[in-house]
């Protein structure tokens, strides 16, 4: 079950882009790179479980975690990634990887308590970053002071198509600034720090883009990695318009 819901979830996003010819079909092609490690490794496993049924003794004193009908934490599937994906763009350097653990592109985006809203960007609510994201769109998480220039990734993120994705300010625990200068860009304080903590944002992170299946997509300390990942999810859109509208009159 677990897979699947992943499963449609991968290629949901992809295919409504794709049919609204946002993006190029191209991107349909992800899905296999991302989702077929992960579903061969799922059958080995159910594979394994089924041996072990076979050949278990009811009457055996076998321990828990070795008997056929235990479950654990590997079939939640938590820590399901897509590091190797050819459209993830992850442009933290060795050292931050180096210096502790820390999120890195095609991981899945970890929720954040804490979260609270400075401006009217958000629906009433809001809480945590599940609040946040969306299965509809992306969202952009941008780390600031507060007393840092984020004019350059907003700017940027204008590009993409409309309502694709939604730029949320993440200011830190205990920043009081004026969010005034933000203008109507979403802003939140990570009351807690769970967020900062949670998305290495002390560790060099400036934007971390989540897709709508809740994957980490991009993420970086640059402007730079907002034009990156939209030209690989977004960037042949034009030309592919009209070979989508070829194929579906053929049908």
């Amino acid at each position: 079950m677990n897979t699947s819901i992943q499963d449609s979830f991968n290629l949901g996003w992809k295919l409504a882009l794709a049919t609204k010819s946002l993006a190029s079909l191209c991107l349909l092609d992800s899905y296999s790179a991302e989702r077929l490690p992960v579903i061969t490794h799922m059958l080995e496993l159910t594979k394994e479980l089924l041996q072990k049924t076979i050949e278990s003794n009811p009457h055996d004193n076998t321990p828990e975690e070795d008997s056929p009908y235990y479950r654990g934490l590997e079939l939640y599937q938590l820590d399901i990634n897509c590091r190797g994906s050819p459209i993830v763009v992850d442009r933290l350097d060795e050292e931050s990887y180096k210096s502790g653990k820390r999120l890195r592109a095609g991981d899945r985006a970890p929720d954040a308590p804490g979260m609270i809203p400075l401006n009217a960007g958000l629906r009433p609510g809001t809480t945590q970053l599940f609040d946040i994201f969306s299965s509809n769109r992306h969202t952009a998480l941008i780390f600031t002071k507060g007393d840092e220039n984020v004019k350059p990734y907003l700017e940027l993120l204008k590009h993409y198509p409309q309502d694709t994705i939604l730029p949320v300010i993440v200011l830190q625990q205990g920043d009081e600034g004026d969010v005034g200068v933000f203008g109507k860009t979403s802003v939140v304080r990570d009351s807690a720090g769970h967020c900062w903590k949670s998305y290495s944002a002390g560790h060099g992170t400036k934007i971390a883009v989540v897709r709508p299946d809740g994957c980490v997509g991009a993420v970086g300390r640059s402007p730079g990695v907002v034009e990156e990942y939209r030209n690989l999810v977004f960037g042949t859109s034009v030309a592919s318009a009209a070979v989508f509208q070829s194929l579906r009159a053929r049908l």
